[in-house]
């Protein structure tokens, strides 16, 4: 039986500057919610949910990014 592949696993040109796009978009937007980048001084400490959404996102494009460059 032939196993299916997804754009995770094997990820187009395309598909892996859309995604890389979406992920730099998402981590400006985090950090600037996370520091409250327009209202005062810069704090971490406080937003660890987003921390850790921040984190899976990294790990994920970094398998992501893995597999395209295996592939090329």
């Amino acid at each position: 039986m032939s196993q299916k592949t997804n754009w995770v696993t094997n990820p187009t040109k395309t598909q892996f500057i859309i995604v890389l796009a979406w992920y730099f978009v998402s981590l400006i937007l985090i950090v600037a919610v996370m520091t409250e980048l327009f209202e005062k001084a810069p704090a971490f400490r406080e937003n660890y949910m987003l921390l850790v959404v921040l984190t899976f996102a990294t790990i994920a494009i970094a398998k992501i990014s893995t597999n395209y460059f295996k592939k090329n």
